[in-house]
Formats: structure tokens, sequence, C-alpha cells
């Protein structure tokens, strides 16, 4: 009986360190593809704001040419 029961606290032990070590494997993962999702929203964001600089620009000039 106690062999039994040593045997399921080994097993279920080795379940889970198992399953912890493969849940922070997979949260690292996680992490790490949240900051590159983070550095390509940051560089859309940049794009737009520099967009939106050009576009007034572009307005200016048009204006400039109508006038002149």
């Amino acid at each position: 009986m106690n062999d039994i029961i040593i045997q399921t606290i080994i097993t279920a032990t080795a379940i889970i360190l198992t399953s912890v070590i493969s849940g922070l494997i997979t949260g690292g993962k996680v992490i790490y593809r949240i900051d590159q999702l983070e550095k390509k929203v940051e560089k859309y964001n940049n794009l737009r704001e520099r967009m939106g600089v050009a576009e007034v620009r572009i307005d200016e000039i048009k204006e400039t040419l109508q006038r002149g």
C-alpha cells in the first residue's frame, strides 16, 4: 500500500513540475511576442504621425501653387 502511495506522489509531482515548466516556457514566449507586437505598433504609430505632417505640407504646397 505504501509503495502505491509513494508512486502516486512521485507521478503527481512529475506531472505538476512538467506543467509548471511548460507554463513558464510558454509564458516567456507570449511575453516575447507581445514585446514584438508593441514595437510594430510603435513603428506604425510613428508612420501615421509622419504621414499626417506630410499631408499638411502637401496641402500647404497645393494652396501656394493655386495662389501663385
